[in-house]
């Protein structure tokens, strides 16, 4: 997204899409901001809802991408192993009845969840969520 907004429209100096977990219910969210000028924010937003309309469709997520995307994610996530607050927002919650479905399995299979992604999975994926 950051590529076509930012390095093939030149719309924003920045855009950023983030996936929020659900650890209280069953759903999660993404946040995309992209930090552009006031008259190129509605164009801003049309590129993005672009980007990911054109995900959500097959052949819509390069092999590559998956990848470099992957590769990204381990290594943020190398990284916040080392944190108090990983660990902290990992675990609280892992063993109340009201949330059954978060457990510490999540930290077992991190890597193994990231080796199985293909692109016909990142489209069902972001299909669900567009």
């Amino acid at each position: 997204m950051c590529r076509v907004v930012r390095e093939e429209e030149h719309l924003t100096y920045d855009a950023n899409f983030q996936m929020f977990s659900f650890t209280r219910s069953k759903v999660g969210w993404y946040l995309v901001s992209v930090i552009t000028s006031p008259h190129e924010a509605t164009k801003a937003l049309a590129a993005c809802q672009k980007v990911l309309h054109a995900l959500a469709r097959p052949g819509g997520v390069s092999l590559a991408a998956v990848q470099s995307a992957a590769s990204t994610l381990l290594s943020r996530h190398q990284e916040d192993i080392r944190s108090n607050r990983f660990w902290v927002d990992t675990l609280s919650g892992t063993q109340s009845p009201s949330i059954p479905w978060k457990t510490a399995d999540r930290l077992t299979e991190f890597e193994a969840v990231l080796a199985s992604v293909s692109p016909e999975v990142s489209v069902l994926s972001v299909g669900r969520i567009v």
